[in-house]
This record gives C-alpha cells, sequence and structure tokens, in this order.
C-alpha cells in the first residue's frame, strides 16, 4: 500500500485486524504469505511464505517509512520523543507518528498486573530516502550507547546480547 501522510497510516494501523500486521520496506519476492520466523521454521514447505526479515524486504530510494520500535515501558510517548531528539537533534524537526504498540500492555490473565503501564511504542517517520534507514538506525543504536542507553542482556546458556533504547530487529 501507499499512504500520502502519517494521519493517513494512523487510519491504516486503526483499520486492522488481528491476523493483519504492518511491515515496512518492499518485499523483494513474488510471496504474499507473511509468517512469523518461529512459524516459517515449523512449515514443512517453506516455498509459499516468507518472514518479515530484511532476508525478504528492502528499502528503496524513494520516500519511505521508517520505524522504531521502543520496548522497554520506562518511557511514556512524550518523554520517548524527547529522548529520540536527545539521540538525534534532527528528529525534532520531522513529523512523527508515536502509537503503542498492539502488544502493550498484554499480560497472561494468572499473572499480576504490570505496574508499568506504558508498554511499547512504535514511532513511524518517513523519510527522504528509504536506503538511508539501516544507516540512521546505526546511527540511533550508537548515539544511545554513548548517551547510557546501553546495556548487555545475559541470556540464559549465558550469552551476552547487547541492547539500547530501540530494537534493532
Amino acid at each position: 500500500i501507499s499512504i500520502s501522510n502519517l494521519q493517513d497510516l494512523l487510519s491504516r494501523i486503526n483499520g486492522l485486524t488481528h491476523s493483519q500486521a504492518i511491515s515496512v520496506g518492499k518485499n523483494n519476492t513474488a510471496v504474499t504469505r507473511i509468517v512469523t520466523t518461529r512459524k516459517a521454521a515449523n512449515q514443512p514447505n517453506f516455498d509459499d511464505c516468507i518472514t518479515r526479515t530484511k532476508e525478504y524486504f528492502s528499502f528503496t530510494s524513494s520516500p519511505s517509512l521508517m520505524m522504531l520500535d521502543y520496548d522497554d515501558g520506562k518511557y511514556t510517548i512524550d518523554e520517548l520523543r524527547s529522548e529520540l531528539i536527545d539521540l538525534m537533534p534532527e528528529l525534532g524537526d520531522c513529523e512523527m507518528l508515536m502509537i503503542q504498540s498492539s502488544s502493550s500492555c498484554i499480560y497472561k490473565e494468572f499473572e499480576e498486573v504490570p505496574a508499568n503501564k506504558t508498554g511499547g511504542i512504535h514511532t513511524y517517520i518517513v523519510v527522504d530516502d528509504g536506503t538511508n534507514i539501516p544507516q540512521v538506525g546505526e546511527w540511533l543504536k550508537y548515539a544511545a550507547w554513548q548517551k547510557g542507553h546501553g546495556y548487555h542482556k545475559v541470556t540464559k546458556d549465558g550469552k551476552l546480547l547487547a541492547r539500547h533504547l530501540l530494537d534493532d530487529t
């Protein structure tokens, strides 16, 4: 689909059903059935579906949509916007669509309600040249580490995973 502005994008997002999702970039294949990476790993015949990964999607040199994924839940939308502008002051001049991620504040029925109710936030920004999106993402990652937002997560098997304010994937 194409959109003319971020308000149009918001209308599209609000019209999604539970079985639909947003994907940014251009599908490099003729395949239109998109599944999760976990589901693809369990597919006996993977030829009829793809995953929403860099392997199958790319950015064009035309105006494109960049999505920043924030999962920590520590910041409100206004606070996250300030943090993003602190990382990259040029973002202060950009129109941004910032909305709660669809999985924000979801918890299992028998679990305690999370004390942190802000949840994840998706930030959408229109960029002039989509091929610059990976470099902008890298720049934001390094700026986050320089500003004290970087940390390492220890996995169950003892590996260290580098993390920062935004989700890299």
